[in-house]
């Protein structure tokens, strides 16, 4: 069975990411990737549902879409503190 393709390619996918991940809905999840993941469907309808994520990019494990990094890890939990 093939997923049609109606969400954000694998590329844009990861650069919407990096655009939303500062967004106070996201920082709250202390990195919980599945619910960065949930977040992120509710704030822009162009990703896969979260429970879709691991197949529609051909992934192992949602860190492999949403990575953050060490900078961005300090910046966000500065933030939650």
């Amino acid at each position: 069975m093939s997923i049609d393709r109606i969400y954000y390619d694998s590329e844009t996918c990861v650069k919407k990411i990096n655009q939303l991940v500062s967004h106070d809905e996201i920082k709250k999840y202390h990195f919980e990737l599945s619910d960065i993941c949930k977040e992120l469907c509710k704030l822009d309808k162009n990703f896969p549902p979260k429970d879709l994520w691991i197949d529609y990019y051909n992934v192992k494990n949602l860190a492999e879409i949403i990575n953050i990094d060490g900078k961005r890890k300090n910046k966000l939990y500065h933030y939650l503190d």
